[in-house]
């Protein structure tokens, strides 16, 4: 069982994990503005105690309505206490594909020896320069630009996964793949993985593969949609392996209701586009139904976006406000039956 918390600005500021044997782990956020500066976790352990009946002692699961929280101090009381590594570990560059996020390529160096101070033969002290190991990894992604399997110089798999529905990572080890320490951060384009709070950074916000939401607003707000952490569509009914899906908003002066001047938006504008057909070659309006609404929608395209993608608004009409043409369109895609009646 997985709960959220989230302020005033809605942004996550705390998730409690329940676990199958009772135990409790909670993470706290830290925020400055719409930067995560930290994330702190804690394990709590199962609460039990033994009591005593008789000559025996019989193990009792103590379950509280609110187990106690262990809150931690405020960041200027705590930032001393986090542990700090100022030597230079290791360091990887990564290589895209030209104007995307597709990768390509890592180039890693990594510290074998750090740079010293030794004593020459006349007595002065020497500077020994650091040891590195350098390694290269080529990516081998899928069709999407999402990382499958890194193989290094020899074409050896030293790191293969496998991915759930909402984006979290199933390693899938097989045959000789050795990871000889070897991991991958990317996940779907445009997402780099932090291990310590298990959040892929996007850019602009975190994305909990677990929960499949980000942790934050969209920053562009209503413009990205009405649910405003979601990722995407749902990925277990919702795909588009053409990428052919059209895109669906409202326009502001279509209210919730028909009045003299506008007919009212629909519903489910977005089912009715999925389910629409366009009335004639030479225009792109379309007409579709929403079975589950009851609704017949006229769509007109607003814009094309820069990848191609387009955009519709539209109004619901009945079936005796259509033009031939309309009716026609929707009877020859099986949409309707032949008195108008959504199938």
């Amino acid at each position: 069982e997985v709960s959220f918390a989230y302020d005033a600005f809605g942004r996550r500021t705390k998730k409690k994990v329940t676990r199958p044997d009772g135990g409790i782990e909670r993470t706290f956020f830290t925020w400055d503005g719409d930067v995560l500066l930290m994330e702190e976790r804690f394990g709590l352990p199962v609460k039990r105690e033994h009591v005593h009946r008789g000559l025996e002692f019989r193990r009792a699961q103590i379950v509280r309505e609110e187990p106690e929280d262990v809150y931690s101090l405020p960041v200027a009381q705590r930032m001393h206490t986090l542990e700090r590594h100022h030597e230079w570990q290791a360091a990887s560059l990564y290589l895209h594909e030209p104007g995307s996020f597709v990768p390509l390529a890592r180039l890693d160096e990594k510290l074998v020896e750090p740079a010293f101070l030794a004593t020459g033969t006349d007595g002065r002290f020497v500077q020994v320069a650091a040891k590195t190991r350098h390694g290269t990894y080529f990516y081998q992604n899928d069709h999407l630009g999402t990382p499958q399997e890194m193989v290094d110089e020899s074409g050896k798999v030293v790191w293969l996964a496998r991915y759930k529905a909402w984006g979290g990572v199933k390693r899938a080890p097989y045959g000789n793949v050795d990871p000889v320490g070897t991991d991958n951060r990317i996940r779907f384009q445009g997402q780099y993985h932090d291990e310590e709070t298990g959040l892929a950074y996007n850019r602009h916000r975190y994305y909990d593969a677990h929960s499949g939401r980000f942790i934050t607003k969209d920053p562009i707000g209503l413009a990205g949609g009405v649910n405003v952490y979601q990722y995407a569509p749902n990925p277990t009914g919702w795909i588009d392996p053409l990428g052919l899906a059209r895109i669906y908003n409202d326009a502001p002066y279509h209210g919730t209701t028909d009045n003299a001047v506008k007919s009212k938006a629909p519903i489910d504008g977005q089912t009715a586009l999925d389910n629409s057909v366009q009335v004639k070659d030479t225009s792109p309006r379309r007409v579709g139904v929403d079975a589950d609404n009851n609704e017949i929608v006229v769509m007109d395209k607003t814009r094309t976006h820069a990848n191609g993608d387009e955009e519709f608004h539209g109004h619901v009409r009945c079936w005796c406000d259509l033009h031939n043409d309309q009716q026609s369109a929707l009877r020859k895609a099986g949409k309707v039956t032949s008195k108008g009646k959504i199938k």
